[in-house]
């Protein structure tokens, strides 16, 4: 089975890094800088895991987390962050 993760950061070398090494594994990898361009990759992609920062230019990881679960509940999201409190926050999803 092929797995398509979505990465969103709105960082390109970070984007970059971890598309780099996920496709070196052989995961189907997209990249998104912001809220507009996940939402447009969930709805025309079979998405499997979001990897994402949680602090993003046009909202926070959370907030773009929620309406990603809304298209859909079996997604499976990780954050990545350099907060520590963001464990904390994580548990309102």
């Amino acid at each position: 089975m092929e797995v398509n993760i979505l990465l969103v950061d709105d960082d390109q070398d970070v984007n970059f890094s971890f598309k780099s090494l996920l496709e070196d594994e052989g995961y189907n990898v997209y990249t998104a800088f912001n809220e507009n361009q996940a939402m447009a990759i969930i709805t025309e992609r079979d998405i499997h895991l979001v990897i994402m920062d949680y602090l993003l230019e046009d909202n926070t990881g959370v907030d773009i987390a929620r309406k990603l679960k809304d298209l859909d509940q079996s997604l499976k999201i990780i954050f990545v962050s350099g907060f520590l409190a963001v464990l904390d926050m994580v548990n309102e999803i």
